[in-house]
């Protein structure tokens, strides 16, 4: 049956199915939504939907369905809704209006990443539509039961602490299906050692110039296939500057440390690296579609941020308290506000931002430190209670204290009240 998003929430779960498309393919949207009602929970905008209805089915639902047409595919909505569905950890399935080609050529890079490893359904044909209709309910009905079964545990199926290639898609780059290669031959290193392994074995150490070209000369045709030149690019930037920090010289352990444990399957280990390296850049350029300035989610994201506390979001909001925009740096305080989790990196990002030259920031800061109750905190709090020029920074940092309580915020809080008391008398006394 259908459900109207408030029906969902009262019954205490999550909807099956969040389904959405823009005006131009209103008329095929609500003909699937009638074929998926007979069999799921399924919401979908109606004229009268609020963006803030829409982003509570995002964020609630397990499968999250977008018709994807020409017409649609730069249409800020449509781009921040699946930016937010990614990152709130719904599974996604693409139903293509038109040909693949068709379509990603009008997408930007970071539409490109986030669906380019997904399997696509596509309608184009009207005279198929019972034909395809039957395939694609199976896939929403297996996407399900994987939500039920594994999904809701992991971050898009893999291990919540890393970004990991999606489990149940095929790999980014196909493999040759036979294991039967010699030991050290080129195929064998090729097909089934890891990327580190097949070229440069036992070493611990390559220097960042040989280890970028070589992993250019392994994937630039598959990076541009799939993401197109701009994305390749970006991808390429992200493993310098992110994951590899800048560095002249690339340790083992770093390259470790990103990719995490790898798959048991050594069809998927050859790219391993590659996939933690796609994956990344997706889970990158999604938060940063939502968060932004200009998105049509970004204040619902924010309300909504404690129901999706993955690594992920964490990582890339701790990464937006350094960015330029000060509107950016304080969505992102009260963001890890929200979130809730007081680890060092989280703490030394907000702690910064205590002393950022942007007052609304500050203000974000303490706000965020009051959520968190981070009673470390309250030494630096208390100085921009009493020091900070800008009466509104003051007054959140009043509220951080009391909010965190504890014997450092109740020790600020009686010398405010002395002062006070002192204070006042003297009013009396002049008049």
């Amino acid at each position: 049956m259908a459900l109207a998003l408030e029906d969902t929430n009262q019954a205490g779960r999550v909807c099956d199915i969040m389904l959405t498309f823009c005006n131009g393919d209103k008329g095929f949207g609500s003909k699937l939504a009638e074929s998926l009602k007979d069999q799921f929970d399924v919401w979908y905008p109606v004229e009268d939907s609020s963006i803030e209805e829409v982003t509570r089915a995002i964020v609630d639902s397990k499968v999250f369905i977008v018709v994807m047409s020409a017409e649609c595919v730069n249409q800020q909505t449509i781009r921040d809704s699946v930016a937010l569905a990614y990152i709130t950890n719904s599974i996604i399935i693409p139903v293509g209006r038109e040909y693949y080609p068709d379509v990603s050529k009008h997408m930007d890079s970071a539409m490109l990443l986030t669906l380019a490893k997904i399997n696509w359904i596509f309608f184009v044909k009207d005279e198929e539509y019972p034909q395809k209709l039957e395939r694609f309910l199976e896939e929403v009905t297996q996407a399900l039961q994987e939500y039920d079964t594994c999904h809701s545990a992991d971050f898009h199926g893999v291990d919540i602490d890393k970004f990991q290639y999606n489990f149940n898609r095929q790999c980014s780059v196909k493999r040759s299906e036979s294991k039967d290669f010699a030991v050290g031959s080129p195929q064998y290193k090729r097909n089934i050692l890891d990327f580190w392994d097949r070229h440069w074995g036992a070493h611990l150490e390559v220097d960042w110039i040989t280890f970028a070209r070589t992993f250019y000369v392994d994937y630039n045709e598959t990076l541009e296939l799939s993401f197109g030149k701009q994305g390749a690019d970006m991808l390429m930037k992200l493993m310098e500057t992110d994951i590899f920090d800048m560095k002249s010289c690339i340790s083992r352990s770093t390259y470790d440390a990103f990719c995490g444990k790898q798959e048991s399957d050594t069809e998927c280990l050859a790219d391993h690296f590659f996939n933690c390296l796609c994956d990344y850049t997706v889970g990158y350029f999604a938060i940063r579609e939502v968060f932004n300035m200009e998105s049509s989610v970004r204040l619902q994201a924010i309300q909504n941020i404690g129901r999706f506390q993955t690594p992920s979001v964490i990582c890339s909001l701790c990464d937006l308290t350094t960015d330029e925009d000060p509107n950016i740096r304080a969505v992102a305080a009260i963001g890890l506000g929200k979130a809730g989790q007081g680890t060092k990196r989280v703490q030394d990002s907000l702690v910064r931002l205590l002393s950022d030259e942007d007052r609304l920031v500050r203000q974000s800061a303490c706000l965020a430190e009051a959520l968190m109750r981070e009673t470390k905190s309250v030494q630096k709090i208390s100085d921009i209670w009493r020091n900070d020029p800008i009466s509104q920074v003051r007054e959140a940092a009043e509220i951080a204290i009391r909010h965190i309580g504890g014997p450092e915020a109740d020790k600020a809080l009686k010398i405010n009240k002395v002062l006070s008391t002192e204070m006042d008398k003297l009013r009396v006394g002049d008049k």
